[in-house]
């Protein structure tokens, strides 16, 4: 298993508190061997010579890109995006492009993007994420098959599971779900009362959660997630893509996050 690390963390009012470059830099020198690059790093709008810089930069510092991320696709218009934004992907030589079946009508478009990604060696997937036909374990398990392209896969992502309410959203989780298991994302979330308030509660299906801190022991339970994934052999990139945590500078948590994960992959 391999550390990757998001930009969302460094998003701010109009872009990110970082270059492309400078992203990519700091991610290396921290520890993690792989990024998540975000729309608006790069996507199917960015000229040629950004696509290049893109690449020399993840060559120079001996960093893999994990994902992208195209437009959702529900019309031929967007189907052509996305395709730019797998040409992209090719490109930058990352492992998959993320995309988003957020309703069943979605499911052909999934499909002929994962064939034209395929031609160009590249995997797709989607995140398991509130809002989309992938939000619970088992929709995973009813829409996943449904989709059934050799192409496609899921990016794990427990803390979504715990804002779906579900109890289990480690080891047993996994194992249902390893047939289709690609990638791994991280982040972390705990329940809160109705009236919790502070610049770290969020808003989920009317239910109130809050950020919090990697350990927190009434968020994710680690322990559970990372027996799970040594349990079917998972050997790819787990990515750490938190919102940025109220107080704390961006970088530090980045370098928090990858201090935690590096004891569980032992």
């Amino acid at each position: 298993m391999k550390l990757s690390l998001s930009a969302r963390q460094f998003m701010v009012s109009g872009g990110f508190e970082m270059s492309l470059p400078d992203f990519i830099a700091f991610a290396r020198e921290v520890g993690y061997d792989g990024v998540e690059i975000r729309r608006g790093h790069l996507d199917e709008t960015s000229s040629p010579e950004a696509v290049s810089a893109a690449r020399q930069a993840l060559q120079r510092h001996g960093v893999r890109c994990g994902f992208l991320s195209a437009p959702g696709v529900n019309s031929d218009e967007t189907f052509e995006q996305a395709c730019r934004t797998i040409d992209v992907a090719a490109a930058i030589n990352a492992l998959y492009v993320r995309l988003t079946p957020s309703t069943e009508e979605t499911i052909p478009w999934i499909r002929r993007l994962a064939d034209y990604a395929a031609k160009r060696g590249i995997k797709t997937g989607a995140q398991l994420h509130n809002n989309t036909l992938l939000d619970t374990t088992e929709r995973c398990a009813t829409y996943l098959p449904r989709i059934g392209h050799p192409n496609f896969g899921l990016a794990f992502e427990p803390s979504h599971l715990i804002l779906a309410g579900q109890q289990q959203h480690g080891e047993t989780e996994i194992q249902r779900l390893a047939p289709y298991i690609i990638a791994v994302s991280v982040q972390n979330h705990k329940p809160m009362p109705d009236d919790a308030q502070g610049p770290e509660i969020i808003s989920i299906g009317g239910k109130k959660f809050a950020l919090c801190l990697p350990g927190d022991p009434a968020g994710v339970d680690f322990a559970s997630v990372f027996r799970g994934l040594k349990r079917i052999a998972f050997d790819g990139y787990i990515t750490v893509m938190p919102a940025a945590y109220p107080g704390m500078d961006s970088r530090e948590l980045a370098r928090r996050w990858q201090q935690f994960l590096n004891r569980h992959l032992a």
